[in-house]
């Protein structure tokens, strides 16, 4: 160590006092002290926040009471207390968005402050939206200068509120002020026609048994379903995804016509307990509340006869004691008879053949709504014909317009029907039946099997000798000659998930015998089919699938076998939901596995020679590989039906009720999971579909975005100069746009027609002409008048767009998805 001269002459050692030595120089002093400043700043930037706490804490304990002070000062000067008026700072449209989020009462409050909070508080962008949830429109069109006329009609509203009930919400109340004046004698009229109904329709006049069904096009093979309802009942099959509940009463009323229904059959789907309406319109317990959803079903109950009008679901609502809770609160709210299957069939398909809750003239309500014998073949193929169906829509576009899609569906299903031929399902029955008669004949006629007396039996061991496959001895030997009250319905149910948990087994196995052992076979040998990689890819999931079910089937054979009241099915899926997680890896896979099997098609003319041998024939249940890949799928959507009607018919105190819900919750789970998955890549090739018809389109597919729907108008432009007013009279044509809009922006594109040579068909095309925001769309719909009739403005781009409709319901659902999407859309920082 070296020694270091001090200024007093002492010798210590050098690096001792290193934090800070005084010395005589001042110059050299402060160069030393800054130094170290720079050198404990550097440091104190490199800890964390935990250990900058540390030291300021240890710094202030040294710290006199005279340096405290000093630092307390520094921090009470350092900040600065700003008192703006955030209506200055922020721009207009912010600052109403905030004033739209506060409550009336605050609002009144801040119309007292200044002449410029009470201007802004009173814009009708702030309370038009408090209006509207409750229900209160206007009569009449604000002028371009009036002042507070929301404000003015929800002050009028609120001052006359008609609440019947707890469960109730408040009625619109139309009053007739308004512009500082009284209205004008036809605003008076309109006013007093929309007391009872908002939109001003004319009372419906009764109709003798008029029945209506409403078919949603997520249901399996719609169009031929619609082709299956009785002749002179009239149908609606509507977009599941582009439909809205206000366009969808639009629907409702243009078919009625000022009629009312003795009935509404909706054909729907949902999960148990649930009724998807449409893409933004499930009802169920969790959404009943929301005004949108109570609206519907009010207005629905509207178009029904006050006495005897009643509304049958076609979906198994009543066989969940959440779907019972969910009939009881509509019935409640709209004063009409709900009907619903209560079986414990699964799938949407199966379950309308079996009890409903409220049975007319001893018979199902399928039977008042639709033909039988076209209704069973519907039934027999429902899963299969979607492909086909949407194949045949897409050749017949050609020759329709689209504001035919109506006909265009009909036509679909009327074709497939036909191209089927006689298809008759009922030869099959008659075929079962002359055997049960045989049978029965053969018993009168043996006199040892008289003794027996058991004529179900025999008849049963008849039909299973006879290869009947459908025939469940088991089922009926334990239901023979017990009465319907004191059948054990969980036994019941528990037979249903061991015969459908062998029937999925079975088409595994047809995967794993026909695909799985022949390719691995074949890689042992010196010429393989497929490589290891892609045969893994493709059927390495469904094998670990399969041998789930196995183990399932075996643990579910145990406790069926050995039934009795107190058996437990919960805890043995409960167990089988730990092992979700290859349904999920399966599930994020699906895609890729269909086109590596598409890419392996073109690519290797083995499995191609394979794949050709094997697919569609008698030993694969005349499925390709694709088809059976679906049943992984469809099974998860038969284990939550079967399983909530197996809770459904378990009483409270059962030890199995426990664990039937956990199973239940993680099936829901599950399910949601696959659903969100099949709405993007839906979302997606939707996107894509958009992006190729398109010409000169930028590119669209990115995260999150999605189509919401897509209109063809007209453009108009007023004839000479001025601005659009209601008593325009004279207008022209100028093109066709087609609006496609997004979840964050609205794309317009020219469209036009051209012929295909030789045919007498059109072809559509369409070119990119502007791309508008969300932030910045607007569209203004516009009353009809003389000269407008189902007129809108689409506001937001370099120029206005004057557009019309074919219909009052185009432009209402336009119109009415553009301002939800609006409403909806979250502009990102």
């Amino acid at each position: 160590m070296t020694m270091a001269k001090t200024p007093r002459g002492s010798l210590v050692p050098q690096g001792v006092r290193s934090a800070w030595t005084p010395v005589l120089d001042k110059t050299k002093s402060n160069k030393l002290f800054n130094e170290r400043v720079d050198l404990v700043s550097h440091w104190f930037d490199l800890w964390t926040d935990k250990h900058r706490k540390a030291f300021l804490l240890a710094i202030f304990k040294k710290c006199s009471r005279k340096q405290l002070k000093f630092v307390v000062e520094y921090s009470q000067s350092g900040i600065h207390a700003f008192h703006h008026d955030f209506t200055l700072l922020l721009p207009r449209s912010l600052s109403l968005r905030i004033f739209s989020l506060l409550d009336p009462k605050s609002l009144c409050r801040c119309a007292s402050v200044c002449w410029r909070w009470r201007y802004l508080s009173e814009e009708d962008a702030v309370w038009s939206t408090k209006c509207s949830r409750l229900g209160w429109y206007l009569p009449y069109e604000p002028q371009p200068r009036e002042r507070a006329a929301w404000k003015n009609h929800y002050v009028g509203c609120s001052s006359n509120l008609d609440v019947s009930g707890l469960q109730g919400a408040p009625k619109p109340v139309v009053t007739s002020y308004g512009r500082g004046m009284a209205l004008t004698k036809a605003t008076q009229v309109a006013a007093r026609r929309s007391k009872n109904d908002v939109t001003a329709v004319a009372k419906p006049r009764a109709s003798d048994q008029l029945r209506l069904v409403l078919i949603s096009s997520r249901t399996p093979g719609a169009e031929f379903l619609l082709n299956a309802v009785s002749v002179g009942i009239p149908a609606i099959i509507y977009d599941f995804d582009e439909v809205t509940l206000p366009g969808l009463l639009n629907k409702v009323q243009a078919e009625l016509q000022g009629r009312l229904a003795t009935s509404v059959a909706m054909v729907v789907d949902g999960l148990p307990g649930e009724l998807d309406v449409c893409r933004h319109g499930n009802t169920s317990l969790s959404t009943f509340q929301k005004p949108e959803v109570r609206e519907f079903w009010e207005k629905l109950s509207q178009h029904l006869t006050p006495s005897s009008g009643h509304v049958d679901l076609f979906t198994p609502l009543g066989s969940t004691e959440g779907g019972m809770d969910l009939i009881v609160q509509l019935s409640m709210l709209t004063g009409n008879q709900f009907n619903s299957p209560i079986n414990t069939h699964c799938g949407l398909v199966d379950c309308l053949f079996g009890d409903w809750l409220i049975m007319l003239d001893t018979s199902s309500p399928i039977h008042i709504y639709f033909n039988t014998e076209k209704l069973l073949l519907w039934r027999a193929i429902a899963t299969r014909i979607s492909y086909v169906l949407q194949r045949i829509r897409s050749n017949l576009s050609l020759f329709l317009r689209d504001s035919e899609k109506d006909l265009l569906r009909y036509l679909s299903g009327v074709i497939l029907y036909r191209e089927l031929g006689e298809y008759d399902i009922s030869k099959a029955v008659d075929n079962v039946f002359s055997r049960v008669v045989n049978a029965m004949a053969e018993f009168c006629s043996d006199k040892e099997n008289r003794h027996d007396k058991d004529v179900v039996r025999f008849v049963a061991r008849k039909l299973l000798h006879s290869g009947d496959e459908d025939v469940n001895i088991k089922e009926i030997s334990q239901n023979h000659g017990k009465s319907e009250s004191i059948i054990d319905m969980r036994a019941t149910v528990a037979s249903s998930i061991l015969t459908s948990e062998e029937e999925y087994l079975n088409t595994l196995s047809i995967i794993f015998e026909e695909y799985t052992r022949p390719i691995q076979l074949s890689q042992e040998s010196n010429r393989p089919i497929l490589d290891e990689t892609n045969s893994h890819l493709i059927l390495g999931d469904i094998t670990v699938l399969y041998k789930l079910s196995q183990e399932l089937f075996k643990d579910l054979d145990g406790r069926v076998t050995k039934w009795s009241v107190q058996q437990n099915l919960g805890d043995v899926f409960l167990k089988f939901s730990l092992n979700f997680k290859a349904y999920i890896n399966f599930i994020n896979t699906y895609q890729l596995i269909l086109e590596t099997i598409k890419r392996c098609i073109r690519e290797k003319p083995r499995f191609r020679s394979f794949m050709v041998r094997n697919d569609a024939k008698l030993d694969t249940k005349m499925q390709t590989l694709p088809e059976l890949l679906l049943a992984p799928i469809r099974r998860v959507d038969e284990y939550l039906h079967l399983l909530n009607s197996l809770y459904q018919h378990t009483r409270p105190d059962h030890s199995d009720r426990d664990y039937l819900k956990q199973a239940v919750n993680k099936l829901k789970a599950l399910k949601l999971y696959i659903s969100n998955i099949e709405i993007s890549l839906s979302r997606e090739q939707l996107l894509r579909g958009v992006q190729s018809k398109v010409s000169g389109c930028p590119k669209l597919v990115e995260a999150n975005r999605f189509v919401i729907i897509e209109s063809i108008v007209s453009r108009c432009v007023p004839k000479g100069k001025g601005k659009v007013k209601k008593d325009l009279q004279q207008l022209e044509h100028t093109d066709d746009f087609a609006l496609i809009l997004f979840n964050d922006a609205l794309l317009i594109a020219d469209t036009f027609e051209t012929y295909v040579p030789f045919q007498p068909a059109t072809e559509r095309h369409f070119e990119f002409r502007v791309c508008i925001p969300m932030a910045a769309l607007k569209v203004v719909p516009l009353d009809d008048t003389v000269t407008l009739s189902n007129a809108f403005w689409v506001r937001g781009g370099k120029e206005d767009y004057l557009c019309f409709g074919d219909s009052r319901e185009e432009k209402v659902e336009f119109v009415e998805a553009a301002q939800g999407a609006k409403r909806a859309y979250v502009k990102p920082e």
